[in-house]
């Protein structure tokens, strides 16, 4: 294999790995943006302010509790943003993965002018 193919082959996977990283990283940010901003909602709409924030907190979470276990469409929904969140850390991972440059490799193996291992 020459120098340029080898190359090559190392830039692509590189930006590929790069792309994976970009794309799982804004999925990450979105979803927990948004899953954020309705955990927000959810404890300003409650008329709980005069109990304090842990106790908000508290009954917020025996609430949820309750409409997941009750209604399973709710709780489809919530497995259905695990899955995405967690398919985008994977995403995260393997770009990472194949974002890095191998240094081990660089010396194990050096490369004669000619393209060819010594």
């Amino acid at each position: 294999m020459s120098r340029t193919t080898h190359t090559s082959g190392r830039n692509l996977t590189n930006r590929i790995g790069l792309t994976l990283v970009g794309t799982g990283s804004t999925v990450l940010v979105a979803y927990t943006a948004a899953l954020a901003w309705q955990f927000h909602a959810a404890l300003n709409a409650s008329a709980l302010d005069a109990l304090g924030s842990f106790a908000s907190v508290g009954l917020a979470s025996l609430h949820a509790l309750q409409v997941v276990a009750l209604d399973h469409a709710v709780l489809l929904s919530a497995v259905h943003r695990i899955l995405v969140l967690c398919s985008a850390f994977a995403l995260v991972v393997v770009g990472a993965l194949l974002a890095r440059t191998p240094a081990a490799s660089k010396s194990a193996a050096p490369v004669s002018p000619e393209g060819e291992p010594r």
